[in-house]
């Protein structure tokens, strides 16, 4: 059984500075090392023999690897400060408890199918309660990123011969001032938005 979990948090069209993505984001991977010492090493996506992990406790490399991110023109290769900086990186864990996250700060340009975001994604091979605190990660990184709305979802594969994924659990936040989606569940009053959490029983 396999059982995956995210975590993601949306805001739009803002100007954050590289500065300031630069501090939130520091901020984003002091939060998911509190979540897990398994979420506290990173390093670029793709398989390598070798484990270069990311020094994320370095200002001077989290600048550095938000520039690396920057979108460029297609021809002249110039960096396109409207449209941000994406970061994607993966904990370097291979079987249980393989994660991924992914941050995209700093879109000015309102651009149909994009968003500012941050989110983690986690895989694991057994699930115990204790692995990982989804909705406070949440919370945290609403409060971080200062986004618009958040989302917790739990999905299990049952089996070793589908990639069908089984929708078990969400979370939906959004903050004050802005449109409530229709969930399955309810929505309740929290500090700073509104909550709901939807269950699927077996």
């Amino acid at each position: 059984m396999l059982i995956r979990a995210f975590v993601g948090v949306y805001w739009g069209a803002r100007q954050d500075s590289l500065e300031c993505c630069a501090k939130r984001l520091k901020a984003h991977f002091i939060s998911l090392s509190h979540a897990s010492d398994k979420l506290s090493q990173w390093m670029n996506l793709g398989r390598s023999s070798k484990r270069n992990y990311i020094n994320i406790g370095l200002d001077d490399e989290i600048v550095a690897l938000l520039k690396r991110g920057e979108n460029k023109g297609e021809f002249d290769k110039k960096a396109i400060p409207e449209l941000g900086y994406r970061v994607a990186l993966w904990n370097g864990r291979e079987n249980s408890f393989s994660a991924q996250t992914m941050v995209k700060c700093g879109l000015q340009a309102k651009v149909a199918g994009l968003s500012n975001a941050a989110s983690v994604s986690i895989s694991f091979d057994e699930w115990r309660s204790g692995d990982f605190d989804s909705e406070r990660t949440m919370e945290e990184l609403v409060s971080i990123w200062d986004a618009e709305s958040g989302i917790v979802r739990f999905t299990m594969n049952n089996s070793s011969e589908s990639d069908e994924y089984i929708d078990l659990d969400y979370i939906n936040y959004v903050k004050d001032g802005f449109k409530k989606p229709k969930v399955s569940g309810d929505w309740e009053k929290v500090k700073g938005g509104w909550l709901a959490k939807t269950s699927i029983k077996f």
